[in-house]
């Protein structure tokens, strides 16, 4: 079980470094183009490969990766983008007696392609939330997509080369998980790829477990975990930009009275982008030192004096309390 255990571990963490980098630093933010119609940046899709090689040599240094992609939208820096960059070229091997994976092993371990071309430039997509994503962590094919013959079963050739157009990385990594999940009968099952599925696919899901009550539609009050083109709140926590718990509360009260609360959420909620055509009224609770939020370029909170930055669950004399009004007309 070599091969099957080594695949997932890797895949695992490439999700927690791939499928989910978000921005570096906190930006001021944007809301004057709410009511323009053209997307901007990652919103229009991936960059052409063709676009980023100045050189046209068919392959895309690192200079070339990280700075055409910065150019063609910042909102993830120049830090992401690197990261990316090694994440897409590293070399994993499988041929250490230790069947465990560290991923805060030191980067002068590590081995690296010298550049990217462009069969490797593909596995890079967007996640339906507008987040970048690489390969398997995009999503993985439905059964009926591999099954070229429509058997019922996937042989050997049919799961590698299917998984390969996802993922170019693992070709000989896919050739022998297929013999793991396929139980030594040479060919994999509805079933046995469906635990495969689950066992592999990056789900955003699983950093939705807030204690948050939504009473509005996405029209009226949406979400992101990345940068969109119009947003009216950014949220913050100066301790770790991607944050699994922000410490506080938050009320967001329209004209008609509704109300949706959103406490301890993951970055998943980090922008809010809010219906111009009613008032809202935003009252908020600091439960943690260093949680905030910016509106059009003002800052709350960050530096919540009272408490320790760490601290959760205040009493009241502890907390901090506000509330705002966003008038749009």
């Amino acid at each position: 079980m070599r091969s099957i255990a080594f695949f997932l571990a890797v895949a695992m963490i490439s999700a927690g470094i791939s499928g989910c980098l978000e921005n570096i630093g906190i930006a001021e933010t944007n809301n004057n183009d709410c009511n323009s119609g053209e997307c901007i940046g990652l919103e229009c899709g991936i960059p052409s490969f063709s676009s980023l090689d100045n050189n046209s040599d068919g392959a895309l240094d690192v200079y070339e990766f990280v700075y055409g992609m910065y150019e063609y939208d910042a909102q993830y820096g120049l830090e992401s983008y690197a990261d990316i960059y090694d994440e897409i070229t590293q070399i994993y091997s499988d041929d250490d007696e230790d069947d465990e994976y560290d991923e805060d092993d030191d980067d002068n371990n590590k081995e690296f392609l010298p550049f990217i071309n462009e069969t490797l430039y593909n596995i890079l997509g967007l996640r339906d939330d507008g987040g970048l994503c690489l390969g398997l962590d995009c999503g993985i094919p439905e059964f009926s997509e591999m099954d070229s013959n429509s058997d019922g079963t996937l042989s050997r050739s049919e799961f590698v080369e299917g998984l390969m157009v996802v993922d170019s990385r693992w070709g000989n990594e896919f050739d022998e998980v297929f013999d793991d999940i396929s139980h030594g009968d040479g060919v994999v099952d509805s079933y046995e790829y469906e635990d495969f599925r689950e066992e592999v696919v990056y789900d955003p899901d699983w950093e939705e477990d807030d204690d948050s009550d939504i009473n509005h539609s996405e029209e009226e009050i949406k979400f992101s975990s990345t940068r969109p083109r119009c947003y009216h709140v950014e949220f913050f926590d100066r301790s770790n930009d991607r944050f699994g718990g922000w410490g506080g509360e938050v009320r967001f009260i329209s004209a008609d009275g509704v109300t949706s609360t959103i406490e301890d959420f993951s970055h998943s909620k980090k922008y809010v982008s809010l219906s111009e055509s009613t008032t809202w009224t935003m009252e908020y609770t600091f439960d943690e030192g260093d949680v905030g939020f910016i509106i059009d370029g003002v800052t709350y909170g960050g530096d919540n004096n009272g408490f320790a930055p760490s601290m959760y669950n205040c009493d009241d004399d502890e907390c901090k309390y506000g509330t705002i009004i966003l008038d749009f007309s």
